[in-house]
């Protein structure tokens, strides 16, 4: 099983108190969230939850690790974002071969259309 979605798991269940909520906002089964957590306690050697026919609580090696899977998966969620920005803008050097007479049209060729793009450079080169 995959420990980064077990950890998801395991996390959704300590803050909604259920495996049902968890499972809902998880979109997956009640049984695969049980089985996620279960996945990380048998992984861990570890009790997180104590279950009962009245619900469930954390144990408190569980609050500790909820508190550090917190951490971890707001780190990773940081991480994505930033590497979606940064892919979300062009970057790099546009390279322009054109005609001498053309060089004088625009006084920047990268004026239209890359105005609000703050990562690119432009070259332009005159065709022989």
């Amino acid at each position: 099983m995959d420990k980064f979605a077990s950890m998801k798991a395991f996390t959704a269940v300590a803050e909604r108190g259920s495996f049902s909520a968890a499972a809902e906002v998880l979109r997956m089964s009640k049984a695969m969230a049980s089985k996620h957590v279960g996945n990380l306690e048998k992984l861990l050697r570890v009790r997180l939850i104590h279950r009962n026919t009245r619900g469930l609580r954390l144990t408190e090696v569980g609050e500790a690790y909820r508190d550090q899977c917190k951490q971890i998966l707001a780190a990773v969620e940081e991480a994505e974002h930033f590497v979606t920005q940064l892919n979300s803008e062009p970057r790099g050097t546009l390279r322009v071969t054109a005609p001498p007479f053309l060089r004088y049209v625009s006084p920047h060729p990268g004026d239209r259309g890359l105005r609000d793009h703050v990562h690119r450079r432009v070259c332009l080169s005159g065709a022989q």
